[in-house]
């Protein structure tokens, strides 16, 4: 049987899991909403649901704890079971959680492919058996925290001694309950900073001497650093827990205080589109948004920043470039730009904003994937040569 080989790259992040398989592109990314839930075996049966793709068991792995039933989105909510979160009070690469959610990417990275379509409406796996016959070689890339990525402990290194190994994970709400087989070995596993990966996707317009503030405004937390030319500089991070989390608390508040009743939920589409609905009636909120982001930029990031940029030992006048990361970072033409802003807060007025991606919450996804593209290359020359 022949060697398959399969190309992922992952951004694990606080709002959602997104997965490209080597040569997609931006609209081939598959998007996992971060509800992840670990489902105990007696409460598993098998339900008519959204996405069966959503649920998976784990029955063979490295790690004794990433066994078991894992459900993710409107699925998962179908189930009880208890949430597996990150949050920004421990480390990424100490978190089960973590690792079980990079697992569901990599085996719905698989079964998505286009050698296995339809098979969610198959009875018969005889007809992917160069798929499913066998254990698939990996080639995995994603990031962890710069925070982490370049501190003085080397968990680039327990990432892979955590994710390496032979794993089965079945599909028990396909019509066949197929089971992917899958190793991933750790010459074949890339580890990449958040945010600072993004760097590369942009250094051809980075001078060597130029200073650049990474902003990589997640949902859980906002890491800063200052790069070099390319390479990090200063050896400091800033990993703040005053992120897009904190962003949305402020609107809800904002809006309560303004007479609506206002969830999460709420929050995030005032954010996101500027209006929220009142019965049958559509508010325009875009102006109360915008006033947030000030107060949360002058209030929250503007401080984090001096600080990293007082650690570092540089001035603001100094910073030559911008690289602003995550989906809260996009621009909006009536909702503000969170990037200008801190540019005018922080008098970056001679600074240049360097945007990686059309839509910058993919930045870190599609920046990763250049270098899935270069592992990939290495590992098909392996395999030929084998």
């Amino acid at each position: 049987m022949k060697v398959v080989m399969k190309s992922i790259s992952i951004d694990n992040g606080g709002s959602e899991l997104r997965v490209l398989p080597y040569g997609a592109r931006e609209d081939g990314i598959i998007h996992v909403p971060a509800t992840f839930i670990d489902i105990p075996e007696q409460e598993f049966r098998v339900k008519e649901v959204q996405d069966p793709f959503m649920l998976q068991r784990v029955i063979a792995a490295p790690q004794a704890s990433y066994f078991g039933y894992i459900g993710a989105g409107m699925t998962a909510k179908m189930y009880k079971g208890h949430a597996l979160q990150m949050d920004s009070t421990r480390r990424k690469t100490a978190s089960d959680e973590f690792y079980r959610q990079i697992i569901f990417g990599i085996a719905l990275g698989i079964i998505k492919d286009e050698e296995l379509s339809f098979i969610e409406e198959s009875t018969d796996l005889t007809l992917y058996s160069d798929y499913l016959g066998d254990y698939i070689q990996v080639v995995l890339c994603t990031n962890i925290p710069i925070k982490e990525h370049s501190g003085r402990q080397d968990f680039v290194q327990e990432f892979k001694d955590m994710i390496c190994g032979r794993y089965e994970v079945e599909f028990p709400l396909l019509p066949a309950k197929p089971v992917v087989k899958f190793v991933v070995r750790e010459e074949y596993v890339g580890v990449l900073p958040e945010g600072g990966v993004v760097v590369s996707a942009v250094g051809q317009s980075i001078a060597e001497d130029d200073y650049s503030l990474v902003i990589d405004l997640g949902h859980v937390s906002d890491d800063l650093s200052i790069y070099k030319g390319k390479k990090l500089y200063g050896n400091t991070v800033i990993s703040s827990p005053r992120a897009g989390s904190t962003l949305i608390g402020i609107v809800q508040s904002a809006l309560i205080d303004a007479g609506y009743q206002a969830n999460t939920e709420v929050a995030v589409d005032a954010i996101t589109t500027g209006e929220i609905t009142s019965g049958k009636r559509l508010v325009d909120v875009s102006d109360m948004v915008i006033e947030c982001k000030m107060e949360f930029v002058r209030n929250f990031m503007k401080q984090d920043i001096i600080q990293l940029i007082n650690t570092v030992g540089i001035t603001t006048a100094q910073v030559a470039n911008v690289v602003p990361v995550g989906y809260l970072m996009n621009e909006s033409i009536n909702l503000g730009s969170i990037v200008d802003m801190v540019i005018t807060e922080m008098g970056f007025t001679d600074a240049e904003q360097l945007i990686a991606a059309k839509d910058l919450r993919y930045a870190n996804l599609m920046a990763i994937d250049r270098f899935t593209s270069v592992l990939q290359k290495k590992a098909s020359k392996d395999l030929m040569s084998n």
